[in-house]
């Protein structure tokens, strides 16, 4: 594991380990198990930050590194307000001030000139020409995804002997 948390701790368990060659008493020794326990801790931290990750508990993963980064939580998100009453209200006047007032217009009846040039776009009911120029462009036995399913089947066929007498 490569976290720096982790390697940190390594590091004070070899300085720590170190000094207790040099110096054997029980001040070295205990310090020594407190660094190994702190590695211990770190890396049961990290690796639960990634099995919550890997399962998608994404809430407890922020838990989880908030706890390790000393980083509180904020109540930025949050309305102010004891009451639902007064939580609603503050919620309307903060969009009031999101949002500002609403536009003042002039003439109403302005026409508001268009942006884009005229497509040519039928916007009516689709008619019999669309219908068979769409209908050709269907390929027999096939269906639209690539599922591998085989679409074939005399429901199919039927609907289609049938849509062509239509035409």
């Amino acid at each position: 594991m490569n976290d720096p948390r982790v390697v940190e701790q390594r590091d004070r368990i070899k300085k720590a380990y170190h000094t207790y060659q040099q110096h054997t008493d029980e001040g070295n020794r205990q310090e020594l198990e407190e660094a190994k326990d702190r590695l211990e801790g770190a890396h049961k931290l990290v690796t639960e930050v990634e099995e919550a990750q890997k399962q998608h508990k994404h809430s407890r993963s922020w838990q989880l590194i908030n706890e390790i980064s000393g980083r509180r939580t904020s109540h930025n998100g949050q309305l102010k307000g004891t009451s639902q009453q007064e939580k609603v209200k503050n919620w309307y006047e903060q969009f009031q001030r999101l949002l500002g007032a609403a536009p003042e217009i002039d003439n109403e009846d302005e026409d508001i000139p268009p942006i884009l040039k005229e497509l040519n776009i039928k916007t009516g009911p689709f008619d019999m020409e669309e219908y068979a120029k769409a209908k050709k462009s269907i390929t027999e036995g096939k269906s639209c995804g690539e599922d591998g399913e085989d679409t074939r089947s005399n429901e199919a066929v039927q609907h289609r002997q049938y849509h062509s007498r239509l035409l």
